[in-house]
């Protein structure tokens, strides 16, 4: 398939189920634009994409109760104006 380039931008349309560029977000032109199959094909890959990035995030965690992990950092900062305490 040949490049499809934005007729705004000029930057190169990627492939999408939206008929938006995704630089600048002028419309597609109707020559341009992917097909409902094509779409469709596109949705289906995401879809299955995510399914796979869930399955895999759902293996690496060892314990799936939900539990939340608390983190404090603490900062001394020296106000004083420096220098060594004699």
């Amino acid at each position: 398939m040949e490049k499809r380039i934005c007729t705004n931008c000029e930057r190169v349309l990627q492939k999408t189920t939206h008929d938006k560029c995704m630089y600048c977000g002028a419309k597609i032109p109707v020559e341009l634009r992917l097909s409902d199959d094509q779409k469709s094909e596109i949705a289906e890959k995401q879809q299955k994409e995510h399914k796979r990035q869930m399955e895999k995030t759902s293996r690496s965690s060892p314990d799936n109760d939900d539990s939340i992990v608390s983190v404090s950092i603490s900062i001394a900062s020296d106000i004083s104006g420096g220098g060594d305490c004699s």
